[in-house]
């Protein structure tokens, strides 16, 4: 969430601490949460010439890290309320 400083500088606050954080750290906490996420969902991170991408789980698709975060919530959100 968006906080203003006394300096102009815009800063956010996190929302599970409360704490306000720089843009930067702010960045980097998301980034280690979505990777904690799709681990947690079975993708693997791989190297592909010197850059990170993330395999898919049942295709081995790669992607970047914030689209294959992103496939992975439209993935959660097909399989929400669906019974087999």
């Amino acid at each position: 969430m968006p906080v203003e400083s006394r300096l102009g500088k815009r800063r956010f606050r996190d929302p599970d601490t409360g704490r306000v954080m720089p843009g930067g750290a702010a960045l980097d906490k998301v980034e280690r949460r979505e990777e904690q996420e799709l681990e947690n969902e079975g993708w693997e991170r791989v190297e592909v010439g010197g850059e990170s991408y993330w395999s898919k789980p049942d295709s081995g698709r790669l992607y970047p890290r914030g689209s294959a975060h992103d496939v992975q919530k439209r993935t959660d959100a097909k399989g929400e309320g669906r019974i087999d």
